[in-house]
């Protein structure tokens, strides 16, 4: 009897024994596994409570787009689930503008820069003006901000045929050095660059060309980047964890592209004719906020933004026909059936006017239904602020 029980202490011991083996062996694999693929320990190294320094922050009234149709569109998501986004972020107050001693001095030398040497006028105590053929040059001494327009009824060439380059990194390099000759500096040599071919239609509007050979123009866009999440070394994890994160830190930092009320356009631009330089600039635009300081401050979810939207509060930015393909051509007019969510992301939204603060908006992405048309399908854009007030 002695003997069984021992044979089953001993069974039991080496069942026990083998568990014990397996479970390390799993654990082990497991870590070695999380190192490979770079992901971070169990050691949260990002904000988990907000500073709120800058404190109420003013709640973000986003201009919308109403829409034409009598009954209330559906909202679906064409996704698994919604995705999970960060619950704290930063939000940057801008430097208060102040016009230097060497303003006027500066603003000539930007204008020399871009070609416009002559006809300088006055508008008001910090804005002045050059004029150059068909085209117009506005500076803001104060705000350091730059505008290049051109009138293109009364220029006579504008109908002629431009031969516009397959290769669009020709067109990219021109607006990155244009812009070197403004306030901007090296600032836009790390943007990020979005080319996009044009011609004009009969009323003088730009238009969306889906090809080099015809297209007449070249539009630039630059899109900064914010860091939305700044990572940290806990003190609260093992020291084999903050070394992780510590030799990490750049890999684990979040950014978010900044955007105006047009998703798919910058206020820093440049529409290009040629790539010779400041002969070919039709229009050109630079506006850049300088941050002070940033803060952390608490985010909704990305379900209760979605639930706002489907209760009528979203701002719609952006409808398209997909048959157009022209983000340039919204139509809000477009009778809308249903909106199909396929993409999220949070970006940071300013304007064209000076503004204190710079925060974070959901961008909503999708297809959506028309109605009664054969022509079934639009895109759309709505935004909707993610700071919780």
């Amino acid at each position: 009897m002695a003997s069984q029980l021992e044979e089953s202490t001993k069974t039991a011991k080496k069942i026990a024994l083998g568990c014990g083996v397996m479970i390390a062996i799993i654990v082990i694999i497991s870590i070695v596994s999380q190192l490979i693929k770079g992901e971070p320990p169990p050691c949260n190294p990002y904000p988990a409570v907000a500073e709120n320094k800058f404190g109420q922050l003013p709640r973000l009234e986003l201009e919308g787009n109403e829409l034409s149709q009598d009954e209330s569109p559906r909202y679906e998501v064409d996704l698994d689930k919604l995705p999970q986004m960060v619950s704290f972020v930063n939000v940057y107050k801008t430097k208060t503008p102040r016009q230097s001693l060497t303003a006027q001095d500066d603003a000539i030398q930007v204008a020399t820069n871009l070609g416009f040497r002559e006809n300088m006028q006055k508008l008001s105590t910090s804005e002045l003006k050059w004029k150059r053929d068909t085209s117009t040059l506005k500076i803001n001494e104060l705000y350091n901000t730059v505008q290049i327009t051109t009138n293109y009824k009364n220029t006579q060439w504008i109908a002629n045929d431009n031969y516009i380059l397959v290769d669009q990194n020709p067109y990219i390099a021109s607006a990155r050095n244009l812009f070197r000759k403004t306030y901007a500096g090296a600032k836009m040599d790390t943007a990020e660059a979005v080319a996009t071919y044009l011609k004009m239609d009969s009323n003088f509007n730009f238009i969306k060309a889906f090809s080099a050979s015809e297209a007449d123009f070249v539009r630039v866009d630059f899109f900064k980047q914010l860091e939305g999440v700044t990572p940290f070394v806990p003190a609260g994890c093992t020291s084999d964890q903050r070394k992780y994160v510590q030799e990490n830190l750049d890999s684990l930092r979040i950014s978010y592209y900044l955007h105006t009320i047009e998703p798919q356009k910058s206020y820093n631009y440049a529409v290009l004719k040629g790539t010779s330089g400041t002969n070919d600039i039709l229009e050109l635009s630079y506006i850049d906020w300088e941050i002070e300081s940033s803060s952390v401050y608490s985010t909704l979810t990305v379900g209760e933004a979605w639930e706002e939207l489907e209760k009528g509060n979203g701002y719609l930015r952006s409808l398209y026909r997909t048959s157009v393909g022209d983000p340039f051509q919204n139509d809000f007019t477009i009778p809308i059936e249903a909106y199909l969510l396929n993409d999220v992301e949070m970006i940071y939204y300013t304007i064209d006017d000076y503004t204190q603060y710079i925060q974070p908006v959901f961008k909503f992405s999708g297809i959506a239904q028309i109605q009664g048309t054969t022509d079934k399908y639009a895109e759309f854009i709505f935004y909707y602020p993610a700071i919780r007030y």
